[in-house]
This record gives C-alpha cells, sequence and structure tokens, in this order.
C-alpha cells in the first residue's frame, strides 16, 4: 500500500483537524467546516472559544461575540493567541492575528496541529507521569518528563509496548495502520476481547478500520477523526498521529481521555495538589527537553525555524 499523494494529504489533514476541534467546540454549540476552515478563524469567536475549552479557563478580555470590525476580530484572535503564548509557552511559529483574519488556511491547519501536540499528545503524558508521582508520594514534586524523545517518538514506542503482548509491532504512523488490524489490537489493549484478531483478515481493510472507529466510538467515546478510505489509499501520519492519542491518554477510571483542564463533554479533571516550587537548576533542564520535544514535532509540520514556512515537505 503506498502513502498519501504530495497534496492529497491536505484534505485528510483538514478534516481530521477540523473534527478534532469540533469534539471540543461541540460544549459550545459551535463547529469548524473543514472546507472553509481558512474563513473559520477570521473573526476569532471560535478560536477564542477552542482555547477556553482547551484550558477550562475565561479569556480576558472577553470574545466579542459578534465582531462589527477588522480591529474586533483581531482583538478575539490575538486573546486567544497571546494567552497561549504567554500564559501556556506554547511557540506558535510564524502564526499571527493578521495571518488568521487573512484566511491563510496553512497557518489556520499549523496552529491547530500545533494544538493537538501539546494537548492530544505532549500534556496527558505529563499528566500521567504527575499523577503517578503523587499517588506514590504525596509530599514529593511531581516529575517533568526529561526525554528529548520527539512526541512522534513516545507515540510510536508506546503503541510498540503495548502492542507487544499481541506479536504485533508498528514503524510508522501511515502503513502500520492502513489495513486496520492495528487500531483494532489498541482497542483490544483497553478492553481486551474486542475483537479477535486471529479472525481479521488484512485484506479487509475498510471493514477493519470501519469496526475500530465505530467500537472506540461506542466503548471508549473517541471521536471518528478519519475515514476509512482515507487511512487505506491516503494514510496522513497527523492525522493517525491524531487519532492514536486519544488510546495513550485514555483514563480507565474516568472512561475518558486524559487532557489538561477538562475532559471531553466538560467534566473537570480533578485538581492537580500543591507542589513545592523545583529547584530552578532542575526545572530548566527539564522544562527546556520537555519543550524542545514538542518543537520538534511542530517544526515537521511547518519546516524549520528560521527557513519559509511549510506545511510538508
Amino acid at each position: 500500500m503506498s502513502t498519501a499523494p504530495v497534496g492529497d494529504w491536505v484534505r485528510v489533514q483538514l478534516k481530521t483537524f477540523c473534527r478534532w476541534c469540533n469534539d471540543h467546540l461541540k460544549s459550545r454549540d459551535l463547529e469548524i467546516d473543514h472546507e472553509k476552515l481558512a474563513q473559520e478563524f477570521k473573526d476569532g469567536v471560535k478560536l477564542h472559544a477552542l482555547v477556553e475549552v482547551l484550558n477550562d479557563e475565561k479569556l480576558t478580555p472577553k470574545v466579542i461575540p459578534q465582531p462589527k470590525s477588522k480591529m474586533h476580530c483581531i482583538q478575539n484572535i490575538a486573546t486567544a493567541l497571546n494567552y497561549l503564548q504567554k500564559t501556556k509557552k506554547i511557540r506558535l511559529i510564524g502564526i499571527g492575528a493578521e495571518d488568521l483574519y487573512d484566511g491563510n488556511q496553512k497557518l489556520a491547519m499549523g496552529l491547530i496541529w500545533t494544538l493537538i501536540v501539546h494537548y492530544q499528545i505532549v500534556e496527558p503524558e505529563q499528566i500521567s507521569m504527575e499523577n503517578n508521582a503523587v499517588e506514590s508520594n504525596p509530599q514529593s514534586p511531581a516529575p517533568v518528563p526529561k526525554t528529548k524523545k520527539s512526541p512522534k517518538q513516545l507515540l510510536l514506542e508506546w503503541c510498540n509496548e503495548v502492542l507487544a503482548p499481541m506479536g504485533l509491532s508498528v514503524t510508522n504512523f501511515t502503513s502500520s495502520f492502513q489495513d486496520g488490524t492495528i487500531l483494532c489490537a489498541l482497542c483490544n489493549v483497553l478492553q481486551p476481547g474486542t475483537f479477535d484478531l486471529s479472525k481479521l483478515s488484512k485484506a479487509n481493510a475498510m471493514m477493519n478500520l470501519n469496526m475500530a472507529f465505530s467500537k472506540a466510538k461506542d466503548e471508549f467515546d473517541f471521536p471518528k477523526l478519519l475515514d476509512a478510505e482515507d487511512v487505506v489509499h491516503s494514510p496522513d501520519e497527523h492525522s493517525i498521529m491524531s487519532y492514536v492519542a486519544y488510546f495513550k491518554s485514555y483514563d480507565p477510571v474516568s472512561k475518558a481521555p486524559r487532557q489538561r483542564g477538562t475532559l471531553r463533554g466538560g467534566g473537570t479533571l480533578r485538581k492537580e495538589p500543591e507542589k513545592p516550587p523545583p529547584k530552578k537548576s532542575s526545572s530548566s533542564s527539564s522544562s527546556s527537553s520537555s519543550s524542545s520535544s514538542e518543537d520538534d514535532v511542530i517544526s515537521s509540520f511547518f519546516g524549520r525555524v528560521g527557513e519559509p514556512i511549510t506545511i510538508k515537505t
């Protein structure tokens, strides 16, 4: 099976990224149309709402719900971007309020991917580590991951770790997922016995994928970010990573993916316990490593920092 031809990944990512946004925006009765993404962030209203939902916080200044001028639109966009950069310390490479107001689809896609990496792929891993540390020793400060591995590498390693007992492995987030057996196996990881893998045929890729999507939705409430035909004929790395991250972050206790701030649907995560401030030297080193690995996978989307921005090279 071949990977996506040049250009087809744009269509696939548009659907995946907008479905990811809509999974969060549904709590505000808002929706982003993937066919009109270039215009969806133009007034900043939906972007403002998305950032608030992802962080379970109200932004200041408040959104202007029906902006009548460019200045009002720019204010809405800038409020969201400033919060991400200054409060959450998320690097937004080459993305400005004017760009989104002007309908730059490439940068809008890049912004959504940045949010997926930070909130769907990276932070749930940190939450899990923090919770485990607190449960084992409530008086100890929760550690920050010190690995320099990229989120892609960590996600790939997790897949192979949980798939190994079933005699399965993956080497990438494209061709390894095309026949659907891996996604069915990941359903078994979360709920053993969901599928009889011995009865799955790699020749029935479409059926395998649709069964996995259906079970993941019914049993774990994962949104259907992907379409089976796209995974078979145009597998896109960023899109498949976005979906697989739901499996990795699934919390069997709350029966929902871990996420900073809120659970999808509005349920609030338990508050992080008070922690003594970390030592300056170790904090600086750990934070730098974590930020660096996150930047690596984001930069792979935009192109290297300092070069002309491209989504995929």
